[in-house]
């Protein structure tokens, strides 16, 4: 397979690959564009055509051909291959020519398969009837390739026997199944609602059946089964046309079938994708984090829709994703509120809680005692406190709770640091420990990536318009160290890339943008100074160490009124 990337890198350069996609302009050696991964105002992401890779100074995006094509379409890295190999003209080899044939006849049978199952939508009125009863509109009907199974074993298999189909081509398309006794193979999906399921490129690679009468006709819903280009568990049903979407606005909405996605698409609610009546799995989550680092959960309002729903932001908390759940009134779900009334659905939409927000409310509503109401916050709250990595985001999620259930930061805090010990993810803080923790656990850091690479840039012999080291003296000697030693091995690539970045500019421009990074920087570490040293404080208390005590209070007052004195410059 190396054989086949290289030949894609030698046929297909960075800058055309990523400017299919965005507008890129002429910066010195490189090009400049607003990064298509997060929203800016000022350009921060450029291409490098001398490495063939990209880089955002915003949001740290970075890579080549393949991670950008990943991203955008939001594919694994086989898609990306596959994707680009065909664009570049190269052919992938690994797959043995049969292997190949068989996986592209089963694709076009797929593909065949469609056009019978939306035939016959058209001629059937009663399946037509219930789609448009249920508020679709003839346009959503057509843009989603939505289809009929009619009732009757062999239909489609018939058809695509005429279409010069066999019958092992069908199976392995999980198109039709064959009797235990050897019968005639028959259809897997009859009498049932067609909805196409895509990879995230558009490509059709199975198909859910939705029962219009689950009693007569049960299951509810009915898959393809798993085959070498479907899992269930990883299909998110209508991501090929959400993506673009998630990516604009910077987080996706997930839902659990089909009616509720198309319902949302159809509403304007394009940002959306569902499940498909299967639970949520990490592998959807991964799929989403690819395209925007939140979610937010709108699953069916009944108990079984809010378990899953606490399910799945349990995952996405897991993966470090900020998550939110929205409460849809009337134990109605996402597809039949729309139908009610679109703004109803909308305004839950924007009520939605932080995940842990809403368990705390879910158990304010069911408690009404203070002792039983800590007991739940110490089950359900403080596990979930404990899987947040960062320390900033942990510490203001601790004033929520604290806020709102009377319970003290400091005991919830405590309840906290003792469960990640004794799951084998906390550190016992001291004063001068403080900043190595949480230097450690804290996720990756752009701008403090930046300020390393203009540090390194500066010592060797780079001239900036503002004198760096003298900029960047609000660090105490361990942050400063301490950053140096993290970012050394990248030394050579980072003194490269704010060369680049800022040498295109104006001197003017170039001292704007450098003061205002170096601004926002000091504020993101004097946030988590502060959050140390109140660790570091709760320590010496409860290790009784007045004299420490007193020392770290006057810590946390000198960098407090360093922090005012930055935002007032900010402002």
């Amino acid at each position: 397979m190396s054989r086949e990337v290289e030949q894609i890198k030698d046929r297909l350069d960075i800058v055309s690959v990523v400017g299919g996609y965005i507008e890129l302009h002429k910066a010195g050696a490189n090009y400049k564009a607003n990064c298509p991964f997060h929203h800016e105002k000022t350009p921060s992401f450029f291409v490098s055509p001398s490495r063939n890779s990209y880089y955002c100074f915003g949001c740290g995006a970075k890579g080549d051909i393949f991670t950008f094509t990943e991203e955008m379409e939001g594919l694994d890295f086989r898609g990306a291959l596959e994707h680009l190999a065909q664009k570049a003209g190269v052919e992938i080899t690994k797959v043995s020519p049969k292997a190949r044939e068989e996986s592209d006849r089963a694709l076009l049978a797929l593909q065949e398969a469609t056009l019978f199952y939306t035939d016959e939508l058209k001629k059937n009125k009663e399946p037509h009837e219930y789609l448009l009863k249920r508020g679709l509109t003839e346009e959503t009907i057509e843009k989603f390739s939505l289809g009929f199974a009619p009732p009757g074993w062999r239909n489609l298999r018939e058809y695509m026997v005429s279409k010069g189909f066999t019958d092992e081509e069908l199976s392995y398309a999980g198109l039709t199944k064959r009797g235990e006794k050897g019968n005639e193979p028959y259809d897997v999906f009859r009498e049932r609602i067609i909805f196409p399921l895509t990879e995230s490129s558009g490509r059709i690679v199975g198909f859910s059946g939705r029962s219009m009468d689950e009693e007569v006709n049960p299951p509810k819903y009915l898959n393809s089964p798993d085959s070498v280009f479907f899992n269930k568990g990883e299909i998110l049903y209508g991501l090929d046309k959400a993506k673009h979407s998630i990516r604009e606005k910077n987080f996706s909405i997930l839902v659990e079938g089909q009616m509720d996605l198309l319902m949302s698409h159809q509403s304007g609610i394009t940002n959306t994708v569902a499940a498909s009546g299967t639970a949520v799995t990490p592998a959807h989550i991964e799929r989403l984090k690819k395209i925007a680092p939140r979610i937010l959960i709108s699953l069916d309002a009944d108990g079984a829709g809010v378990k899953a729903a606490l399910r799945a932001a349990t995952i996405a908390l897991e993966k470090g994703i900020e998550v939110k759940i929205a409460t849809l009134v009337g134990g109605k779900d996402p597809a039949d509120l729309i139908l009610k009334n679109t703004d109803d659905y909308k305004n839950a939409l924007r009520g939605a809680l932080p995940f842990i927000e809403f368990v705390l409310q879910m158990i304010m509503k069911e408690v009404k005692d203070e002792r039983t109401l800590a007991k739940r916050i110490e089950k359900e709250i403080i596990p979930l406190l404990a899987m947040i990595e960062s320390a900033v985001e942990r510490a203001q999620t601790i004033k929520t709770i604290s806020a709102k259930s009377k319970i003290s930061d400091k005991a919830i805090e405590e309840d906290v640091a003792r469960y990640r010990r004794t799951k084998g993810k906390a550190s016992t803080y001291t004063t001068s420990e403080s900043v190595k923790a949480t230097s450690k656990q804290e996720p990756f850091n752009q701008m403090e990536r930046h300020a390393a690479g203009l540090l390194f840039a500066e010592e060797a012999g780079t001239e900036f318009p503002i004198k760096i080291s003298e900029s960047l003296s609000f660090l105490n000697d361990l942050e400063r160290n301490a950053i140096i030693l993290r970012y050394k091995p990248e030394q050579e690539n980072l003194v490269f890339e704010v060369e680049n970045y800022y040498g295109a500019d104006s001197p003017e421009r170039a001292r704007q943008t450098l003061e205002e990074v170096i601004l926002n920087f000091k504020e993101d570490c004097l946030k988590k100074r502060l959050v140390a040293l109140t660790s570091a404080l709760s320590r010496a208390e409860d290790l009784k160490d007045t004299a420490k005590a007193k020392e770290i209070l006057k810590m946390i007052q000198d960098t407090s009124d360093e922090r005012e004195q930055s935002l007032k410059t900010k402002k």
